[in-house]
């Protein structure tokens, strides 16, 4: 297994948000990197909205689309987008509980991200 060990220093005093926020777009990043998402994370959210639709993702629930016409009917998800969006959500999840509160508590002075294996290395 390889291991990598790196020290990031902060020179001024960060809060929580700031970390929090970083450390969602470090775990997004590292992902995409160790290429354990087909494109960046960014990249999947837009191109869901725009081949399933906002409410799909969950965001503008209860609101209606401005290209929506009521006499066409949508057409099907593909396989591979119902595997996107169920991607998509599994991420939401997990970048969701890292919030500003969960280090507050936790006090955390280290940090150890686990990933997987990549399509390069799969042992």
């Amino acid at each position: 297994m390889e291991r990598t060990r790196d020290e990031v220093r902060i020179p001024s005093p960060a809060t929580a948000e700031l970390v929090a926020h970083t450390l969602r777009e470090v775990i997004k990043f590292l992902l995409y990197v160790r290429q354990q998402l087909p494109c960046s994370y960014d990249d999947l959210r837009s191109g869901l909205e725009e081949s399933m639709g906002p409410e799909a993702l969950g965001a503008g629930e209860g609101q209606r689309r401005a290209d929506f016409l009521p006499g066409l009917k949508r057409k099907r998800a593909t396989s591979g987008e119902r595997r996107f969006l169920k991607l998509f959500k599994e991420l939401e999840a997990m970048l969701s509980r890292v919030t500003p509160q969960m280090l507050q508590e936790t006090r955390a002075t280290e940090l150890a991200l686990l990933l997987g294996s990549t399509p390069l290395r799969p042992k």
